[in-house]
């Protein structure tokens, strides 16, 4: 980045095809849920960025912009109401649009399935649904408002969502999806959690906008060999989170796989990708996202997570799920032991997987932002596992994320406590905007700050040298600090165990290796006696280098 550059700016992408004023679940047709309102988890991300009126964020918040992506309202849906002695028709136009982008990671037969389901369920008659495949709206107020207002017919009036009643084992050569509704349902679906209600359909389309919206905005702002001239990173602020979705089912919460369309959809763009890397840190494992890419060589999963011993998904995220065939390696997996911390377990795990980002050479990286691993989030089974991550932890979190230096797209995935969601996630973008200035200190901060974060940054790195004045002289050499950086790079496949609260932090952060860029030009350069001043020539060369580390202009 050149000096004076733009500042680090979030574009926030979200769509509008969520029924009712703001987004609200009962408007949807949503059923009650004791943890996931994923209506109200946007709303409150949107009021913790300071975009909860659209257009830029105001001052005092991370820097942001809201784009929203229109979806069409091209559905006409005909209600009966009777009155008195008189029958009115109620027309309303509702938001309508494909899913065709989700054909990337999904099966044909399965899209075909959420776009359809609902109008299949609401065509069924009454008497022909399935008692033990319904579940009530959301609140009964809806319910009320109808029976005030005297709607008596309507083409989803009163409907209750789709649910299955029982979930089928696929291993089994005599089972098969069915062509009814009822069978699909059962067949699709891995749990009851995940219904199909009237709002859903149009908001997935919605959600498949945003992620196109955001591939062609890449395309258009990622230039000269992937630099960033806009200094902009991407967040895709989906309504339903998606990483538990594999190639035909649904499942926690999760419908399509919103990294996974992203990941195959930039691959296959105009930027021809052929590294790219998905960082989920979600409380769950991301099980879907890794199944879709299991035996996959370019495209890298890493996932931090709760024991799937002690929570959900129980039977996907292990340590030793390192991916098949052509991709063997490419999945990593961390599973955190019971009430694992930021200090104890979780930042070494992420510095493990952001080494293995870089040795992957990732052109862009895709963050499944989940939110739950916060030490407040209601949905955690405490009992048996269990993450305890602060507001301060999420901020460094952000740092880190922001130092691996690649074009970064966040998704959003999981996040049960709406008092704290919007705090999550500015502190995320907090943390990376601060890790911004950090990897890439040209661009155009006060030199105070500048020198205080590169000395905090150095301070973390190397705890041993006592940086913060002048080294004295003839102070040994830190060569045990050196071996334990070389010692972690070695072991960052192996699981990562949680520390001691007496480990010293930052004894397990792994020497960052050079840059793919950095690692191709140096045949070219000559060496460097670091006893000996550089040359004229040596001296003036160096800036340039520096110029081309980063990813920003």
């Amino acid at each position: 980045g050149a000096m004076g550059g733009k500042p680090p700016l979030a574009r926030v992408y979200v769509h509008d095809a969520d029924l009712g004023d703001g987004g609200v679940g009962a408007d949807a047709g949503m059923p009650s849920d004791d943890f996931n309102d994923p209506y109200a988890r946007k709303q409150a991300i949107l009021r913790g960025l300071g975009l909860d009126a659209g257009g830029r964020a105001p001052e005092g918040y991370p820097n942001a912009q809201l784009v929203t992506v229109p979806v069409p309202r091209t559905r006409v849906e005909a209600s009966l109401f009777v009155r008195g002695d008189r029958v009115f028709v109620e027309l309303e136009y509702l938001p309508h649009g494909d899913m065709d982008a989700a054909l990337a990671v999904h099966g044909g037969a399965y899209v075909r399935y959420l776009a359809t389901a609902w109008d299949r369920w609401c065509r069924t008659p009454p008497e022909n649904r399935c008692r033990f495949f319904r579940r009530p709206l959301a609140t009964e107020s809806e319910s009320r408002r109808n029976d005030k207002r005297g709607r008596v017919g309507g083409w989803s009036a009163g409907v209750p969502a789709l649910v299955p009643s029982n979930f089928v084992n696929r291993s089994d050569k005599n089972t098969r999806p069915g062509s009814d509704v009822h069978a699909e349902t059962c067949w699709y679906h891995t749990d009851g959690d995940t219904p199909v209600f009237k709002g859903l359909a149009p908001s997935l389309a919605g959600d498949m906008r945003v992620v196109e919206s955001i591939v062609a905005a890449m395309e258009t702002e990622l230039r000269r060999g992937l630099q960033n001239d806009e200094n902009v990173y991407y967040y895709a602020l989906v309504s339903h989170p998606g990483h538990h979705a594999g190639f035909a089912s649904a499942g926690g919460y999760c419908y399509l796989n919103n990294a996974a369309v992203l990941a195959r959809s930039l691959s296959s763009s105009s930027l021809s990708l052929t590294r790219v890397a998905i960082l989920d840190v979600d409380y769950h494992a991301g099980n879907g996202t890794a199944s879709l890419f299991y035996d996959d060589p370019d495209v890298l999963v890493c996932s931090i997570h709760g024991d799937p011993n002690g929570d959900y998904p129980w039977n996907a995220g292990y340590a030793d799920d390192t991916g098949c065939g052509r991709g063997q390696g490419k999945t990593k997996n961390v599973p955190l032991p019971r009430g694992a911390t930021w200090e104890n377990g979780y930042e070494a795990a992420l510095q493990a997987c952001l080494l293995k980002i870089e040795k992957h050479d990732a052109q862009v990286l895709i963050v499944s932002l989940g939110i739950d691993a916060h030490e407040d989030d209601p949905v955690q089974e405490r009992a048996s596992a269990g993450i305890a991550l602060t507001l301060e932890d999420y901020e460094k979190m952000g740092r880190l994320i922001a130092k691996a230096r690649a074009p970064t797209v966040f998704t959003q995935e999981g996040g049960y406590n709406l008092e704290k969601a919007g705090a999550i996630v500015r502190a995320v973008f907090a943390g990376m905007e601060a890790g911004f200035r950090q990897a890439d200190p040209e661009r155009g901060a006060s030199a105070a700050s500048i020198e205080r974060d590169v000395l905090e940054d150095l301070k973390r790195s190397f705890p041993h040298r006592g940086y913060g004045g002048a080294k004295s002289p003839g102070a040994p050499e830190d060569s045990e600090s050196s071996e334990s950086s070389s010692e972690s790079e070695e072991d960052a496949d192996t699981p990562v165990r949680a520390e001691t609260p007496s480990s010293p932090r930052g004894a397990k952060s792994p020497k960052s290796p050079r840059t793919p860029r950095e690692a191709a030009a140096s045949p070219k350069s000559p060496e460097i006696d670091a006893n000996k001043a550089p040359t004229p020539a040596q001296a003036k060369k160096e800036p340039e280098k520096k110029k081309k580390r980063g990813w920003f202009g």
